[in-house]
């Protein structure tokens, strides 16, 4: 008698190797799509962290400069006294300024400026290190459900001169986002001697980011980061305070 296969045992091995090349080509296919979700989240997550580094740098830097009036002539004339008028003490256009806009229905930022003393480092180049920063949100012309976040530094402390050089002076620090939100924290602190509200810049910045995750927008991720700004006289005025406690 012969001996073989029968066909009910071709038929089982048949239907186990079906088996087992579909559970094989469905795990396959979740690595695949894991892969895929994995690469998304890192892309999105490396650009929410490059706006959020370039910007917690540049608010860490926020302050108003103090320009000094122009000095009144000396007199010719030892025995004339001349009467020196009141100095007008130089003004800056929009120290801090900040602007919102609808955009594809969501209301986002439009456009934010400050001074800073943090600006970026140019190597083998002596620069001032005091500028005015210009943060726009705009749509992409190439996908107008995209958003580019362009960064300006002008050396012009003034707003409405750094406006005028924009066009060369300004670069895309972002592309692929949804929406990019700014809120603010002020903390109020009155000066005793005018009664007042003596805080001008605020202590505290919320920046929300939506990254689209691929071109067909479809899907996206959101972000939020908290950055503390830094008041430096008056933190040098607590820090010298702390310091005469200890001598004491």
């Amino acid at each position: 008698m012969k001996q073989g296969f029968a066909l009910i045992d071709l038929l089982v091995s048949i239907a186990i190797s079906g088996i087992m090349s579909i559970a094989i080509f469905t795990i396959l296919f979740q690595i695949q799509k894991s892969e895929e979700v994995i690469v998304k989240t890192i892309n999105t997550s490396m650009q929410a962290a490059l706006i959020s580094e370039r910007m917690q740098k540049d608010f860490n830097g926020l302050f108003s400069p103090v320009l000094m009036p122009p000095k009144p002539e000396a007199p010719k004339n030892n025995d004339q006294v001349i009467e020196e008028p009141a100095p007008n003490e130089p003004k800056i256009a929009k120290i801090w300024y900040s602007e919102n806009t609808q955009i594809n229905g969501l209301e986002v930022l439009k456009e934010v400026s400050f001074i800073t003393c943090n600006p970026l480092q140019v190597y083998n180049s002596n620069r001032p290190r005091v500028v005015r920063i210009i943060y726009r949100l705009a749509s992409d012309l190439q996908a107008p459900d995209s958003l580019t976040l362009s960064r300006q530094e002008s050396l012009d402390l003034d707003y409405n001169q750094s406006v005028l050089q924009a066009a060369t002076q300004s670069f895309v620090l972002a592309e692929g986002l949804r929406a990019v939100n700014l809120a603010y924290f002020y903390q109020e602190e009155i000066d005793q001697d005018q009664a007042e509200i003596t805080e001008q810049f605020p202590r505290y910045i919320i920046l929300k980011l939506s990254i689209w995750e691929d071109a067909s927008h479809q899907n996206y991720q959101d972000y939020e980061f908290w950055f503390y700004v830094p008041s430096a006289q008056k933190d040098q005025d607590k820090q010298d305070t702390q310091e005469q406690d200890e001598s004491k």
